[in-house]
């Protein structure tokens, strides 16, 4: 990647030697990959499709160790490092396009917020949507995250909105599909 222009940097916490650094996949990526750290790691937290929660041991499958997501399945999956973020910005997290469409593994919220007050673990909030067993296997790349400037921003209460003239009428739909 090339940083002629300006840029943030973000310190990374490595919290084991298995983790490792955030990586852009091209020169021109908007996003940088984050990868599953199950070398770190002993067990998973895991919610099934009825939000009940087990605590699932990480197989050492040689040569790399793997987890098991089932149908309906949602994991914490540790990435073994922390984000120095600066204040005034954000990562955002978004799912892998080829992870969703050809493993039905996605982002169990569309798009996860990384705070630039949270300095604990990064944890990837994964799900299974199709409708058999898929493997996460350590190192693989789980999600992309963006680095978004925050834009700190006051709220009040107002008596009346400001008058834009607009000839929109209707909420949800009301401007059509074409």
């Amino acid at each position: 990647m090339d940083f002629t222009d300006s840029y943030v940097s973000i310190g990374v916490l490595r919290l084991n030697q298995h983790a490792e650094l955030p990586q852009y996949g091209t020169e021109h990526s908007a996003c940088f990959d984050l990868r599953a750290n199950l070398g770190g790691s002993e067990r998973v937290s895991i919610y099934n499709q009825y939000n009940a929660k087990r605590e699932v041991k990480i197989e050492i499958i040689e040569p790399v160790p793997r987890l098991t997501l089932h149908p309906g399945d949602r994991a914490m999956i540790p990435t073994g490092i922390i984000l120095d973020i600066p204040v005034g910005y954000c990562v955002q997290l978004y799912s892998r396009s080829g992870l969703a469409l050809k493993r039905g593994i996605r982002l169990a919220n569309p798009i996860g917020v990384i705070d630039a007050d949270y300095k604990q673990e990064l944890f990837i909030l994964l799900q299974n949507t199709s409708d058999t067993a898929e493997y996460i296997y350590h190192g693989d790349r789980i999600c992309q995250g963006e680095v978004i400037k925050t834009i700190p921003t006051k709220f009040e209460f107002i008596d009346k909105l400001t008058e834009i003239p607009s000839t929109r009428s209707g909420g949800f739909g009301s401007t059509g599909v074409q």
